[in-house]
């Protein structure tokens, strides 16, 4: 072989590694960020199931507080409709007393 051969031989089969090595490197790296994707995509989606569980057993407590101050202020308002319509009664048979009293009638 010519030096001059030789020469041109070595400035071809440089640049040439150099760019299969690059391009495997690329091949090998796209594939270790496409595992690395797939891991943080399953783990986003078990947090996000995790978030989802605890935010439903809140709201259900929150459902079964409301539900129990609801049927509360029912009772409370009950008895204290009962507790103005005997005031009422009473009010009533007060007045018709002191209009027979006075003869005042309308």
């Amino acid at each position: 072989m010519k030096p001059e051969q030789f020469q041109l031989l070595a400035m071809t089969i440089g640049p040439v590694a150099t760019l299969i090595v690059v391009f495997l490197g690329v091949l090998f790296q796209n594939r270790h960020v496409d595992v690395r994707i797939s891991d943080l995509q399953r783990s986003m989606e078990v947090r996000f199931a995790d978030l989802t569980r605890s935010t439903d057993a809140r709201f259900s407590s929150v459902d079964g507080k409301f539900i129990d101050i609801k049927e509360t202020l029912r009772a409370e308002m009950r008895a204290h409709q009962s507790e103005l319509l005997a005031k009422f009664a009473e009010l009533d048979t007060r007045l018709t007393r002191i209009e027979n009293e006075r003869r005042i009638v309308q």
